[in-house]
């Protein structure tokens, strides 16, 4: 599939329904959005802070009671955002309407998959999907150098990790490598980056540290499911003992830069847009 081409919100577009899992992202996009957007935080994944400012809280699984939110906001479009940790497939606890229009083979296949059946689902239900970088173009990631540390000692290891997280990627099965003096260390699975940070630093080596490399994949539709990076990203790698992250400019997203850039430099990693 091509990938998504962004399409910029204008003000006179219908209300935009947020379907919201954890983490501050969510609320940021919330607050992008203004007055057009309503709030479903998904429930037990959602943290406290998003659902002191969500419209509702619904289980994942009851698609229609999120689009009945939607519709009572008048919104005509949806956004996937926040972390959630995906079941096994035969525990979403589907409505009566999933049962009837979404394709239950996806949900036993990679994430990328389920995430656009689900989309497909939605769009049955009169809504059209919309990503975080239509909301926020201007989180995306840039290309380059970011920070006081180079990323020029580690190019080699940055290229590998490219071509591994492409290859892994075009098979639906994660956005992160970790690459250590050439060697794979370890790439993401279901357990997503901050268990694979840890996992891959009690791994690494004596010498020039590991670093993450982080991409989408490439068939990856961004308005499901965009690489995201900040702040946490740079503590936990600082914590494993990393030299650096290196980001796919354009096609993911950074959640506060200035800050995120700040806590490159205070940990004394490369922070470094390919």
């Amino acid at each position: 599939m091509a990938s998504h081409a962004s399409v910029a919100l204008q003000a006179s577009d219908n209300n935009v329904l947020v379907v919201a899992g954890g983490g501050s992202l969510p609320r940021i996009l919330a607050k992008v959005l203004g007055g057009r957007g309503c709030l479903c935080a998904v429930e037990g994944f959602a943290d406290l802070e998003t659902l002191a400012i969500a419209d509702a809280e619904i289980p994942l699984g009851m698609f229609n009671e999120m689009m009945e939110v939607g519709r009572a906001a008048a919104a005509s479009k949806v956004l996937f955002t926040g972390s959630l940790t995906r079941p096994a497939a035969d525990n979403w606890h589907l409505d009566k309407f999933a049962q009837e229009n979404l394709d239950l083979n996806a949900l036993r296949l990679g994430d990328d998959a389920a995430l656009r059946a689900i989309s497909d689902l939605f769009k049955v239900g009169g809504f059209m999907t919309v990503g975080p970088l239509d909301i926020a173009p201007g989180m995306a990631m840039p290309r380059g150098e970011l920070g006081r540390f180079s990323a020029d000692s580690f190019q080699l290891d940055i290229a590998h990790g490219k071509s591994v997280a492409s290859s892994l990627g075009a098979l639906d099965v994660g956005q992160a490598v970790v690459v250590q003096q050439g060697l794979v260390l370890a790439v993401e699975g279901i357990e997503g980056t901050d268990s694979l940070i840890a996992r891959a630093g009690a791994l690494s080596r004596p010498g020039a540290p590991p670093i993450l490399i982080k991409s989408a994949k490439p068939q990856q539709d961004l308005r499901l499911d965009v690489p995201t990076v900040g702040c946490a990203t740079l503590y936990q790698l600082a914590e494993a003992g990393f030299g650096g992250l290196a980001v796919q400019a354009g096609k993911a997203l950074v959640v506060d830069l200035k800050a995120t850039i700040e806590a490159a430099d205070a940990a004394g990693l490369f922070f470094y847009g390919f």
